[in-house]
């Protein structure tokens, strides 16, 4: 049940980065609801063309642009939806995760996770910025 479980994950995980460039590829559609919100007194802009794979740009004519970003808003809804589902399952995960733990657990688990945020946040060392500065191709904040 486990290799199960963690193959689909991985599928998941693996059509998640293309479903995030399809999401994003056609403004227009996406930006539907944002439309109806704002004041209808609005400059016209050119319509949005969406957003080309990886090494097309150079490669395809207009025409076929045009195709792609068709397909692409063909599809945008159904991502949409898949990407709720996804946000769904992964709190759904993270719920049931957690229903495991005792309190004490997930007291232990809450300070870890504040201390590795505050790490974060901290400023690096002085030690650490003379080291990136003596690497070469490194820049070094306030240089």
């Amino acid at each position: 049940m486990k290799t199960v479980f963690f193959k689909n994950w991985q599928v998941l995980l693996i059509a998640l980065p293309l479903a995030l460039a399809l999401i994003t590829s056609d403004a227009k559609t996406w930006g539907a609801e944002k439309d109806a919100a704002k004041p209808a007194v609005k400059k016209k802009r050119a319509a949005a063309k969406g957003r080309l794979p990886n090494f097309y740009k150079t490669v395809v004519n207009d025409a076929q642009k045009k195709e792609i970003y068709a397909i692409q808003a063909k599809y945008a809804p159904q991502i949409k939806e898949l990407i709720k589902q996804l946000t769904a399952l992964k709190t759904e995960l993270s719920a049931e995760t957690e229903a495991v733990l005792t309190s004490e657990q997930k007291d232990q688990v809450t300070k870890l996770a504040a201390e590795a945020k505050a790490k974060r946040k901290k400023p690096s060392s002085p030690k650490k910025k003379a080291a990136d500065a003596s690497k070469p191709g490194k820049k070094v904040a306030g240089k």
